[in-house]
């Protein structure tokens, strides 16, 4: 009864690859000229998504190929765990024998156990996160967070002041701040009111060790701010690198005990309205404002 059953399997297995070989060669001369100017033209279509129409033109690239790949060998791993419950149903029943029985048995008993782990396995990473199961390849947009040191707030459009309008302005010392050509226009050191250059100052021993900040917006001013303050000194915008909750406060809480006028400033709306809404930083709500001209997100400090 083995070879009888040793027969039937080799029997069906030639059927099997006889049938599929038939299928796919049809299915080859049947599709239609493809057009390479399209994407990749494939030899013949890959199921289940492998080509954008594989009926027709078999054109594809890497983004639906590899994935088109990954579905069919998911799919075959099922078309064979059935085939191999029918070898071992063939075999259990055309046997006589104990061993060849519980041979007949086993095979059926691995199947379904890999049939099982391969849905299981859907089944979890479908329910954990539905993304995990669709491959797709695209390079998702990475979110655009918090950038304190970027340049130029509008590069194409940089200006100087044609005539020095800075009151009483000095070069500011002590205190972390952009170089020229990038905290203000030209190569000249860059430039505060004298008040503001002591009030700068002083904020920088009180964050001494505390965090870490910079002044990013001085005189001569990069780009044409809203605010006229830009163009005599009495202002700068300044932030924290990497800032988290926590170093706002301490930098907004250092900032209030100035005596100068301020505001935290940042036109990413999702952003904004994460400051607003954070309870930590209650006392600083309406201190949170969009201001398109301002480098970054920063704090404007004017006097």
């Amino acid at each position: 009864m083995t070879m009888h059953s040793n027969t039937l399997k080799k029997l069906f297995l030639a059927y099997i690859i006889v049938l599929s070989t038939f299928s796919f060669v049809s299915k080859v001369y049947a599709a239609s000229p493809c057009d390479p100017s399209k994407g990749y033209c494939l030899l013949a279509p890959i199921p289940l998504g492998g080509a954008n129409e594989p009926e027709t033109t078999q054109v594809t690239d890497f983004k639906n190929y590899i994935p088109g790949v990954i579905k069919l060998v998911i799919g075959l791993a099922g078309a064979l765990a059935v085939l191999m419950i029918v070898i071992g149903g063939f075999q259990y029943i055309s046997s006589a024998t104990i061993g060849g029985k519980t041979s007949g048995r086993d095979t059926i008993k691995n199947a379904v156990t890999g049939l099982l782990l391969a849905i299981s396995s859907w089944v979890i990473l479908n329910t954990l996160n539905p993304n995990l199961v669709k491959f797709d390849l695209t390079l998702a947009t990475l979110p655009t967070g918090p950038v304190i040191d970027t340049g130029l707030a509008n590069p194409t459009t940089p200006t100087t002041p044609t005539t020095n309008t800075c009151t009483n302005c000095v070069a500011l010392t002590g205190v972390p701040a952009k170089p020229p050509g990038q905290g203000c226009a030209g190569t000249d050191p860059c430039q505060v009111n004298s008040t503001l250059a002591l009030k700068l100052q002083e904020l920088a021993r009180a964050l001494e060790g505390k965090i870490t900040w910079q002044v990013n917006e001085m005189y001569p001013p990069t780009v044409k701010h809203n605010d006229p303050c830009h163009s005599n000194g009495t202002c700068v915008d300044a932030g924290v690198i990497a800032p988290t909750t926590g170093r706002i406060i301490i930098f907004l809480t250092a900032i209030s005990k100035l005596g100068v006028n301020f505001e935290y400033e940042t036109c990413d709306q999702q952003r904004l309205a994460s400051l607003r809404n954070d309870p930590q930083l209650s006392q600083f709500k309406d201190k949170f404002k969009c201001e398109p001209t301002s480098v970054g997100e920063a704090a404007h400090i004017e006097l």
